[in-house]
């Protein structure tokens, strides 16, 4: 939530919810009227207009709500289509400070271990430029080792046409233990499929937690996308606590529910590559979004989507055919779908159209220790416990649209 914002004009991701039952988020412009009280101050009333964003027009749609604030956080009073006292703004994120005639896109660093999945989203926030404005791409090893992944991510930024991008290298595995890889899904390269030249880019100095840091400290507001082992932006919340604070968000790729894991039974590559790492992540009070296998095994490739970017014919979606075509063979084989789950692009689809997806806040623990368990994420989604609620997770999209978004801005590049 945001507090002690100014009067002025200001861009939030707003979410309503009904219970624990998110009911819709999507981004707003807000004036505010007088100071915003802080979140868990009560019995403080505030009133403010807010203009919902039409995908793709340059006109807004008015809409006026008037909100309390208690501790729960901002409870509708009054909703345009009517009083109903159980809505609930459950997350006011604020993306940026705008002028009255234009909107700042949001910033992001997708930190990244491709895999052909990383590389569909990569290209997906790189065709994004007037929502999303990429900063860097930091590298970890993960799917493959950490110089596989990082010639995969220049490779991606120089088939986008989007050299001025930095990519940074980052850690070659976790802290103190052997790096866990995945070649059995995404091929000896972590990109077979794709059928491209070697990058003739090259990485940008550095190593990626400095560069993060350099970021933050550089900007307002940076949104963190961690499609990998979340290696690198725990050294980063290891070394500089003090930075949560200039993180907007974190929206990141793993874990699973109610679907288990795919390493393990119970847990998923990303987190089972890294937990102490994710433990981290978890535990830092930041604005926590989670793409899970709940909702990745349901944005599934079928022929006639992969069809949608053969079809389009440019150098970037026949890329993105041939990758998703590869990648889809191990899912097909393991689970019997009839087409392989995207896991990583639902990171970028999240941010450009939130309202895709569905979920509910819950509290989000890592397994550390057990040799059974270990890189679990312990999922409290029927509040089981009283522990706090610390990361929003979802569990259902609107498959169509997500793949509609994902060939309509890969065939921009």
């Amino acid at each position: 939530m945001v507090a002690h914002q100014t009067k002025g004009l200001h861009l939030y991701l707003i979410t309503l919810a009904r219970g624990d039952e998110q009911i819709h988020e999507a981004p707003a412009v807000i004036i505010v009227k007088e100071d915003v009280p802080p979140v868990r101050t009560s019995g403080r009333d505030m009133k403010i207009r807010v203009w919902p964003l039409q995908p793709r027009r340059s006109c807004c749609h008015k809409r006026t709500l008037d909100l309390g604030c208690d501790n729960l956080g901002w409870r509708i009073v009054m909703f345009p289509w009517g009083r109903n006292n159980s809505l609930v703004v459950i997350r006011a994120v604020s993306l940026s400070l705008c002028g009255a005639y234009g909107v700042t896109m949001r910033k992001i660093i997708i930190d990244t271990d491709p895999g052909q999945d990383d590389a569909i989203a990569i290209l997906t926030a790189l065709g994004s430029p007037e929502e999303l404005d990429v900063i860097g791409i930091t590298t970890v090893g993960g799917n493959v080792p950490l110089d596989l992944t990082t010639k995969n991510a220049l490779m991606m930024v120089e088939l986008a046409k989007r050299t001025d991008v930095p990519v940074v290298a980052g850690h070659p595995g976790p802290k103190g233990r052997r790096l866990v890889t995945a070649e059995y899904v995404h091929g000896e390269t972590g990109l077979d499929g794709v059928g491209r030249p070697d990058p003739t880019i090259t990485v940008t100095p550095g190593f990626a937690p400095d560069f993060i840091i350099e970021q933050l400290e550089a900007h307002d507001a940076v949104t963190l996308c961690p499609l990998g082992p979340l290696t690198n932006i725990a050294d980063v919340l290891e070394q500089r606590p003090d930075l949560a604070a200039k993180v907007e968000q974190i929206v990141l790729m793993g874990g699973g529910h109610f679907e288990g894991g795919n390493v393990t039974p119970v847990a998923e590559f990303n987190i089972y590559v890294d937990p102490a790492a994710a433990a981290t992540v978890f535990a830092s009070g930041i604005d926590i979004v989670v793409m899970p296998l709940d909702v990745t095994h349901k944005a599934r490739t079928s022929p006639a989507r992969i069809a949608a970017f053969r079809d389009q014919g440019t150098d970037a979606t026949l890329s993105a055919a041939g990758m998703l075509s590869f990648a889809e063979r191990f899912d097909i084989e393991r689970y019997g779908f009839e087409g392989g789950p995207l896991h990583d692009p639902c990171v970028v689809a999240y941010l450009i159209e939130p309202d895709i997806f569905t979920g509910r806040l819950c509290n989000v623990e890592i397994e550390t220790e057990s040799r059974l368990t270990r890189g679990t994420t312990v999922v409290d989604w029927w509040g089981a416990t009283k522990r706090p609620k610390n990361a929003w997770v979802a569990n259902d999209l609107d498959s169509d649209r997500f793949f509609a978004l994902l060939a309509d801005r890969i065939g921009r590049l």
